[in-house]
């Protein structure tokens, strides 16, 4: 009994496992209707959010690390406080977005600011907020960070002293 319980964890977890590693190697579509006169044209946009490279993952860092949240104001003026940050952080928000579907230095350069836009008039807070959350996943920041933490766990960044080679 314990033992097919134990399978069936282990299976689960492998199944997860594939899944992540897919996301990370294929990236994900996303679709959305339009809204506008765009409609006309094609009722429906399709993005797709490739795994970055390490500029664009820089680029789309550098944007999340602009959003500020202070945690004691949404406890003290929820209301309030939200519909400053709405305004503050949707920019960046979109931004980062564009920046990880359009995924190259020339195309971030050339139309990041006009797509940010657009995205700002066509997708709704929800879809934004999903968009947003497939970027962070498709990105692997926390494969970087443990990479970081391995690198620094094996003393490869000690600068106190030379350690000798092996």
């Amino acid at each position: 009994m314990e033992e097919e319980k134990e399978r069936e964890d282990r299976s689960e977890g492998a199944l997860r496992r594939r899944a992540v590693e897919a996301l990370l190697e294929r990236g994900v579509v996303f679709e959305a209707e339009r809204r506008g006169w765009w409609r006309r044209l094609r009722p429906r946009v399709r993005m797709r959010v490739d795994p970055p490279t390490l500029g664009v993952l820089y680029a789309v860092s550098g944007e999340f690390a602009q959003m500020k949240i202070d945690e004691r104001r949404v406890e003290a003026d929820p209301l309030g406080y939200s519909f400053e940050l709405v305004r503050s952080q949707m920019r960046p928000m979109a931004r980062a977005v564009a920046f990880a579907v359009l995924g190259t230095r020339w195309k971030i350069r050339l139309f990041a600011g006009m797509y940010a836009r657009y995205l700002l008039w066509q997708l709704t807070a929800a879809q934004l907020l999903k968009l947003v959350v497939t970027v962070l996943s498709v990105s692997g920041t926390a494969d970087f960070i443990n990479s970081i933490r391995l690198i620094k766990g094996t003393g490869l960044l000690d600068t106190r002293g030379e350690r000798p080679i092996e």
